[in-house]
């Protein structure tokens, strides 16, 4: 406390949104918040936007990343195995921003929140994280309403 620290605790899939409320509540601290990943909830099988809403007014950092869902078929392609949650930069998937960033302004009640891109799908000896992190910061700043005017 004396250093300035708040300890964040990231949302990812060990835990449900309710949980994550109850241990930050618990450790009644206000040093003690969320770092808030907008697409984590998928991979604990939630639906974002309403985790993203009740984890919002806990955050003090997060991140944002998109996903797709790869269909894994049998030996054939007669039937599908399931499905993998492949991470991808923001715009490059099928998460529902708009929705999960409308869920994330109200959630903040006018607050700022440090978010970051997360991209987690690098190649080596590939040059093309410029051009998607130009194209994923574009598809993100249409998600932000314009300021009112003053």
């Amino acid at each position: 406390r004396d250093a300035g620290v708040t300890l964040a605790l990231e949302n990812h899939s060990d835990f449900t949104a309710a949980e994550y409320r109850s241990i930050v509540e618990a450790v009644d601290d206000d040093r003690a918040r969320v770092f808030l990943d907008v697409i984590n909830p998928v991979a604990a099988l939630e639906d974002p936007v309403p985790v993203v809403a009740a984890l919002a007014p806990l955050a003090v950092a997060g991140h944002v990343k998109d996903f797709e869902l790869e269909s894994i078929q049998t030996e054939g392609g007669y039937h599908r195995r399931g499905f993998s949650v492949l991470y991808r930069y923001p715009g490059e998937g099928i998460a529902d921003l708009p929705r999960i960033w409308s869920a994330l302004a109200a959630g903040l009640d006018g607050r700022e929140l440090p978010i970051a891109v997360e991209g987690l799908d690098s190649l080596p000896d590939v040059r093309d994280q410029p051009e998607r992190l130009r194209r994923s910061f574009e598809h993100l700043r249409g998600l932000v309403p314009a300021p009112a005017p003053a």
